[in-house]
């Protein structure tokens, strides 16, 4: 339709790992972190991005896990 904007999105249920407890939390999708570190070099790394409790956070790849399980 001209001129308007429809915003969608889809997310997946998931578990990830916050102080070595698996928490329930919704995926959004990975997206790339970008900074410099303590020594001034420049890093880019891809993290996903979730939803817990309400609010948006961060977690590496390796910290999110999809099982069946997850309701």
């Amino acid at each position: 339709m001209k001129g308007k904007i429809y915003v969608s999105y889809h997310s997946e249920p998931c578990r990830v790992r916050i102080n070595k407890e698996w928490r329930q939390a919704e995926f959004l999708g990975i997206f790339q972190d970008t900074g410099t570190d303590l020594f001034g070099q420049p890093y880019a790394r891809p993290v996903a991005v979730v939803k817990i409790n309400g609010r948006l956070g961060h977690a590496a790849l390796s910290e999110l896990k999809f099982d069946e399980e997850v309701e």
